[in-house]
């Protein structure tokens, strides 16, 4: 009796250890976050697998890998090229899935300084005058800052406007701040005016101004127009430069994961129909052919049936 009991003790602590295990590690962009917490809710309900999400920039997650390591099992980036360029091109993941887009807007409240007046045509005359304060993230530290710094400066080569950019830069509240605090910026009236997604616009209820395409980084039909300006190098990983491109949001398993299997159930289950609603609510435009990237030949079996374009660099 008393060895059955011990027996008994001892599947009853496996167990729990077993169901303690199903989780897994997860890296997002902060312009995720509320979607996100849908999303890992979600599949928990359908999987019973927990989700451990943590928000960083794009740039700091790929160097918590490539530079110390660090145990991940899904890595979900704001921008494509930081996977592309970092991790996959340095051996660090095999392949990368864009999955959604993003645009750039120019976001204000009713009540900001000439937002009365404010159009496609004068956006950027009301941005330079004197009395009007202008919020922008820190291009150091994530791809919404060095976004805004493209979109100035596509916006200096669309209208011909010389020295536009540091106009704007140099008046602006440009602080290490996140993208999220100078959304909080807007709402408390520290700000007129800030460069950001349109998800935030939609996620937080401020108005919002929509861009040229030529400028607000949405369309892949002017990535060649878009290539023509470029911004420092602020991943801090060595590259020269990045030059500005369409706005995609991708997702790959990077080699620290150890549970691939898990990492590869949540990739399927983050391309299914279910999430597209879910983002598409918080104001992603979803891809309805995802594009994957990299060593195709890895591509796990069960995302085979996810991507249509599979293209090899």
């Amino acid at each position: 009796m008393k060895r059955f009991v011990i027996l008994l003790a001892f599947f009853y602590l496996f167990s729990l250890s077993a169901y303690a295990q199903q989780y897994i590690k997860v890296l997002i962009p902060k312009s995720l976050e509320k979607s996100f917490s849908e999303i890992s809710e979600a599949f928990y309900n359908k999987h019973n697998i927990k989700i451990k999400y943590e928000s960083n920039c794009s740039g700091k997650a790929a160097k918590l890998i490539h530079d110390y390591g660090k145990i991940i099992d899904v890595v979900v980036s704001a921008d494509y090229s930081v996977i592309d360029n970092v991790l996959v091109a340095k051996g660090f993941a095999d392949w990368n899935i864009k999955f959604a887009k993003n645009e750039m807007v120019l976001g204000f409240r009713s009540d900001s300084k000439y937002a009365k007046n404010i159009d496609k045509a004068n956006w950027y005359k009301i941005l330079l005058k004197p009395d009007v304060n202008v919020g922008l993230s820190a291009a150091t530290n994530e791809p919404c800052g060095y976004r805004s710094l493209m979109v100035l400066k596509l916006a200096e080569l669309f209208y011909g406007l010389n020295g536009f950019t540091k106009q704007i830069v140099d008046k602006a509240l440009f602080e290490r701040k996140s993208d999220l605090d100078i959304v909080k910026d807007l709402l408390s009236k520290k700000v007129d005016y800030i460069i950001a997604y349109k998800t935030y616009a939609n996620e937080y209820g401020f108005k919002y101004l929509e861009l040229p395409k030529e400028i607000n980084l949405f369309s892949a039909r002017y990535g060649d127009y878009y290539k023509q300006v470029k911004v420092e190098d602020f991943y801090g990983l060595g590259l020269k430069s990045i030059p500005a491109n369409c706005i995609f949001y991708s997702v790959t398993i990077p080699h620290t994961t150890q549970k691939r299997e898990l990492a590869v159930k949540f990739v399927h289950f983050l391309l299914s129909n279910e999430v597209a609603s879910i983002l598409e609510k918080h104001g992603f435009f979803v891809l309805c052919e995802p594009e994957v990237t990299g060593n195709v030949d890895k591509l796990d079996k069960v995302l085979k049936s996810d991507v249509k374009y599979c293209i090899k660099f």
